[in-house]
């Protein structure tokens, strides 16, 4: 099984800030996902399942965003 990925909650100031000015949709559908990641309250499928990604897909953003990028 494969860990879960964590962002921390001190990254959602970061991420609003980056989602109300960010124009792209691909990455304003990135960023949702991280936001989401940082409540808790969302599982991975939840999350996948919300921008209509497929689990691994998410997965990866996430793994992307902890280690720096959108």
């Amino acid at each position: 099984m494969r860990p879960r990925t964590r962002i921390s909650t001190d990254q959602t100031e970061r991420i609003q800030t980056l989602l109300d000015s960010s124009t792209d949709p691909r990455e304003r559908e990135r960023l949702l996902v991280a936001r989401m990641a940082t409540t808790g309250n969302y599982t991975l499928a939840m999350m996948a399942t919300a921008v209509g990604r497929a689990n691994s897909c998410v997965q990866t953003w996430l793994n992307k965003f902890v280690a720096g990028g959108v």
